[in-house]
C-alpha cells in the first residue's frame, strides 16, 4: 500500500520519503566520519586525554565532535567555561563533565526530534510542524543544560555552608585563615574541596591582594568572593585578638547571607516547579489537537490548512517562546554574561546609518539618555545609538517574517484547495464509495485544469463534465460543477491583499518596541538584584570597618569586584578619585537613581569626616532588623513573581484552547447555522 503525504501541494509517497531519510542518514554519517578523521589528523591534544580505563572512549569521540563541529563548538565552549567556574578541576575532568552534560542534552534532543519525525510521518508530513518541533527541541536542549547548572550551583552552595562551619571550628584552634582552610581539605566533598584549594592558594600567596583580585573575575558566585574578601583582609590587615575576631564575626554575616539565599533558591524552585513544562507543552499538542478535531469534524480541515489556521498555528511559537523567556527571567536571579553586539556595532558605524541614528537620538535626547541609564543598570554594554539600531532591525525582521508568513499561508491554502477533496460529497447519497472517489478525482482534475481560467457558468461546466468524463449522470455532474466553481472561486481569492500590508506594518511597529519593552521588563526584574547588591556592599563594610588602614579607595575596589548593577558608576568613581574623593563620590551618587545605593553613597561621603566605623555604625547595630526585613522583602518579591509566573505559564495553553479548538468550532457552527437558515428559506 502506498501512502501519500502532502507538502505545500507536492505529493510525497512513503517510499520516496524513506529513500530521502536514508540518503540523509548516509550523508550525515559520511560527514561525521570525515570530520572525525580530519580532527584526528589535525589535533593530538584531545587524543592524549586519559578518560579512564577504556570504558569511556565514547567521551573522547563526542568531545572531538563538540569541540570541532561548526555551530556546536561555540556553545560547547560556553558550557566548558561555565562548568570550569563551578567545578574548577583539571582540564581533563572539566572536559569530561562538559561532554557528559552536552551528550545527555543531545540524547534528549535527538529522542524528541525522532518522536516529532515519526509522528509527522504517521499523521502526514508537514514542514510547518517539523520546524515547530525543531524549535522546541532546541529549547528543551538549552533548558536541560540550564537545569544541570542550577543543580550544580545549588549543591555547591550547600557544601559551602558546611565548609564555613568547618573553617570556624579549625580557626578556633589555629587563628589563621590559610591554616584553617587547609585543615578542612581532607574531609570535604570533591566539588567544594576544589574551591577550598583555591582559597588556600590565595591566602598563602605572597601577594594576597592581587591573588584575591584575580579570583573575583572567575568566582562562581558572590559568596565565594565574599569569603575570599574576608580571609584576604585578615591576612593583609590582621586582627586584634582572638576573642574579638573580625574573621569569625564576618563568617557569621556570610553564613546568614548564604542561608537566606539557599532558602530563597529552595522556595524559588518550589514556586516555579513545573511551570516551564506547562508553558512549553501546548506546542506539542498542536498536531494532536488538529488531528482530533479534523477526525471528528472533517469539514474543519480547510480552516487548519487555510490562512487563518496557519497564522494561528505559527503565532503559538513566538507566544510560547516569549512566555518561556519571561518565566526564565522571573525564575533565575543569575546575572547574565555581558554580550557583545559586533554586527550592530559595525552597522552603526556606516556613515548614512550613523547620521540617521544621530538625528533621531538628538531629537529625543532625554528619552535616549534614560534608555542608556537603563542599559547600564542591567549590565548591557550596548549604547543608546546601537540600541536604537537594534530596535529598527527587529522591526525590519518582523516585517519580512510576517510577509513570509502570509506567503506560506497562501501557499498552504491554495495547495489544500487544489488537492484536498476528502470531505467532498461525504454527505451526498451516491451509488457507491468507489463512485464517490471517482467524483472526487474528477473534481480535483477539473479544479487544477481551470484554476487560472475564467469561470464558466455552472450549466456549461455540467455539460462539459457529463460529455468528457465517466460521470454521465447530469445530477452528479451538476454536483461536481458546483464544487469545482466553489473551489476555483476560493482559489482565485487567495492572494496578497492590501490589509496584509497593514498587518505587517503594525507587526513591524510592534517589533520595533519589543526590545524597549524587554528592557523595561528586565529593569523591573533587576530591582531585586540591586537590593541584593547594596546588601552585599554593607557586608563588605562589616568585613572592612574594623581593619586599620582601610581607605575609600580600598572600599571602592572591593565594591567594584562584587558589583554588577552599579559597576560602571563605581569604575568611573575610582578613576576620578585622584581629582577629589568628595567630587568623585558625589558624581557616582548623581549617576544612580536607586534610593538604597544613594544612601550608601551618603555614608561613603561622611567617611572622611568621621571614619569608616562611625559612618556605617548603624549597619552593625541594625543588622538583625535588616535580615528580617530582607526575608520579608524576598517573600513579597517571590509571591509577586509566582503570581505573574502562574499567569504566564498558562498563556500558551489558553491560546491553544481558544484559537485551535474554540474558534474553529464556533466558525463551523456559524456556517452550519447560516446553511440551515438558507435551507429553511
Amino acid at each position: 500500500m502506498i501512502i501519500s503525504f502532502s507538502l505545500f501541494g507536492i505529493s510525497i509517497t512513503q517510499k520516496m520519503l524513506s529513500i530521502f531519510l536514508l540518503l540523509v542518514f548516509i550523508i550525515t554519517s559520511t560527514i561525521y566520519i570525515v570530520i572525525i578523521k580530519k580532527n584526528k589528523r589535525k589535533s593530538k591534544a584531545l587524543r592524549t586525554i586519559n578518560y579512564g580505563n577504556g570504558k569511556k572512549d565514547y567521551l573522547r569521540i563526542f568531545t572531538n565532535i563538540f569541540s570541532k563541529t561548526p555551530g556546536i563548538k561555540n556553545y560547547y565552549s560556553k558550557v566548558t567555561k561555565r562548568i570550569e567556574m563551578i567545578y574548577p578541576a583539571d582540564h581533563i575532568a572539566i572536559v569530561k563533565k562538559s561532554t557528559k552534560i552536552m551528550l545527555n542534552s543531545f540524547i534528549l534532543a535527538i529522542l524528541c526530534f525522532i518522536a516529532i519525525i515519526t509522528f509527522n510521518i504517521i499523521t502526514g508530513f508537514d514542514l510547518l510542524y517539523m520546524l515547530i518541533g525543531i524549535t522546541m527541541t532546541y529549547i528543551l536542549f538549552s533548558e536541560y543544560i540550564n537545569k544541570q547548572y542550577e543543580n550544580m550551583e545549588y549543591k555547591l552552595l550547600k557544601q559551602f555552608g558546611d565548609f564555613i562551619s568547618d573553617v570556624r571550628h579549625y580557626y578556633h584552634d589555629c587563628p589563621c585563615p590559610d591554616q584553617a582552610v587547609y585543615n578542612t581539605l581532607d574531609h570535604l566533598p570533591k566539588e567544594i574541596a576544589l574551591h577550598a584549594t583555591k582559597f588556600y592558594e590565595i591566602f598563602s600567596s605572597s601577594d594576597v591582594k592581587i591573588a584575591a583580585s584575580n579570583y573575583s573575575d572567575n568566582s562562581p558566585n558572590r559568596f565565594f568572593t565574599t569569603f575570599v574578601a574576608i580571609g584576604s583582609s585578615v591576612m593583609e590587615y590582621g586582627e586584634d585578638t582572638k576573642e574579638k575576631s573580625n574573621f569569625l564575626k564576618s563568617l557569621n554575616y556570610l553564613k546568614e547571607e548564604l542561608d537566606i539565599d539557599i532558602l530563597k533558591k529552595e522556595e524559588n524552585d518550589y514556586k516555579f516547579s513545573g511551570q516551564i513544562f506547562v508553558a512549553l507543552f501546548p506546542i506539542f499538542l498542536l498536531k494532536p489537537t488538529e488531528i482530533w478535531v479534523t477526525s471528528n469534524i472533517p469539514e474543519i480541515t480547510s480552516w487548519y490548512k487555510g490562512l487563518a489556521g496557519t497564522i494561528v498555528t505559527i503565532l503559538l511559537i513566538p507566544i510560547t517562546i516569549i512566555c518561556y523567556q519571561l518565566l526564565q527571567a522571573l525564575k533565575n536571579s543569575r546575572k547574565e554574561e555581558k554580550k557583545k553586539h559586533i554586527l550592530i556595532e559595525k552597522l552603526a558605524t556606516i556613515p548614512f546609518i550613523s547620521a540617521l541614528l544621530n538625528k533621531e537620538i538628538n531629537r529625543n535626547y532625554t528619552k535616549n539618555q534614560r534608555i542608556g541609564d537603563s542599559l547600564k543598570l542591567i549590565g548591557d554594554e550596548i549604547t543608546p545609538k546601537q540600541f536604537l539600531l537594534k530596535r529598527v532591525i527587529y522591526g525590519i525582521i518582523i516585517l519580512f517574517t510576517v510577509n513570509i508568513l502570509f506567503f506560506i499561508s497562501n501557499s498552504r491554502e491554495r495547495a489544500t484547495l487544489l488537492t484536498d477533496f476528502t470531505t467532498s460529497y461525504t454527505t451526498s447519497i451516491l451509488p457507491s464509495p468507489e463512485y464517490r472517489k471517482s467524483m472526487q478525482e474528477i473534481t480535483q482534475m477539473m479544479v487544477k485544469e481551470k484554476r487560472n481560467s475564467k469561470l464558466q457558468s455552472q450549466e456549461n461546466l455540467t455539460k462539459e463534465i457529463s460529455q468528457t468524463t465517466e460521470i454521465t449522470d447530469e445530477t452528479y455532474a451538476d454536483m461536481i460543477s458546483s464544487v469545482v466553481i466553489k473551489r476555483i472561486t476560493e482559489y482565485q481569492k487567495v492572494y496578497y491583499k492590501y490589509y496584509f500590508l497593514l498587518i505587517s506594518l503594525v507587526a513591524a511597529i510592534t517589533g520595533y518596541y519589543i526590545p524597549y519593552w524587554i528592557l523595561l521588563y528586565r529593569k523591573k526584574i533587576f530591582s531585586q538584584s540591586m537590593a541584593d547588591e547594596v546588601n552585599q556592599f554593607e557586608t563588605i563594610i562589616l568585613i572592612l570597618m574594623n581593619n586599620e588602614g582601610v581607605t575609600i579607595n580600598t572600599i571602592l575596589e572591593w565594591m567594584e569586584r562584587f558589583s554588577y548593577c552599579f559597576k560602571t558608576s563605581i569604575q568611573e568613581c575610582i578613576l576620578e578619585l585622584e581629582r577629589g574623593e568628595e567630587s568623585a563620590m558625589s558624581n557616582m551618587k548623581a549617576k544612580e537613581t536607586y534610593p538604597a545605593f544613594r544612601r550608601f553613597c551618603d555614608k561613603l561621603l561622611s567617611v572622611d569626616a568621621v571614619g569608616v566605623k562611625e559612618a556605617f555604625d548603624e549597619i552593625d547595630t541594625d543588622r538583625a532588623y535588616y535580615i528580617q526585613k530582607r526575608q520579608l522583602d524576598n517573600k513579597k518579591v517571590m509571591d509577586n513573581k509566582s503570581s505573574l509566573a502562574k499567569i504566564l505559564c498558562f498563556v500558551p495553553l489558553a491560546y491553544l484552547i481558544i484559537m485551535q479548538l474554540m474558534v474553529p468550532f464556533v466558525r463551523y457552527s456559524m456556517e452550519m447555522m447560516s446553511l440551515l437558515d438558507y435551507t429553511v428559506l
